[in-house]
């Protein structure tokens, strides 16, 4: 919320006297959403959505093609940037505002496009673990995407 303060001047027994009146007003626009609270019901499911399907991901992923092969520097920025927006997301959440479903959306599209490079690049060969991997980004993504939308930013089962 934004504060909003105006004085007044009045007189009393003719002494000067400042009154300092606050309103409340509701932020309005985008920024003023992104930090509106979300139930903590709705947080705990969006934590646990990405604990369960970020490590499922991370769990049916291959060994790479070539182990000594370097990471190319893109590759390095996108993982450090996924992990960031993690950590921006759990706090979010955590703080149960909007902005952790951003950061959530964001996150999960970065995880969906590590999941697109690492075959693209050589890296890994498609398989099964790339189904699933693209499956939880998406089921991320779409779920952050479907929180923000409702009013009460429920996290809603996809499918």
């Amino acid at each position: 919320m934004t504060m909003i303060t105006s004085d007044s001047s009045t007189q009393m027994s003719g002494t000067d006297q400042r009154d300092e009146v606050r309103e409340a007003v509701p932020a309005s626009g985008t920024a003023g959403r992104l930090h509106e609270r979300i139930s903590r019901d709705s947080a705990r499911r969006m934590m646990l959505a990405w604990v369960g399907l970020f490590t499922l991901g991370m769990l049916v992923e291959p060994a790479p093609a070539d182990p000594n092969a370097a990471e190319p520097l893109y590759a390095t920025v996108i993982v450090l940037s996924m992990f960031a927006l993690m950590a921006v997301t759990f706090a979010g959440l955590a703080a149960q505002r909007r902005w952790g479903l951003t950061a959530s959306f964001a996150a999960a599209g970065l995880f969906g496009v590590l999941s697109l490079a690492c075959p693209l690049s050589g890296h890994h060969t498609y398989g099964l673990w790339w189904v699933v991997q693209m499956g939880s980004a998406g089921v991320l993504m779409a779920m952050s995407l479907r929180a923000l939308g409702r009013r009460d930013s429920s996290p809603v089962a996809v499918g």
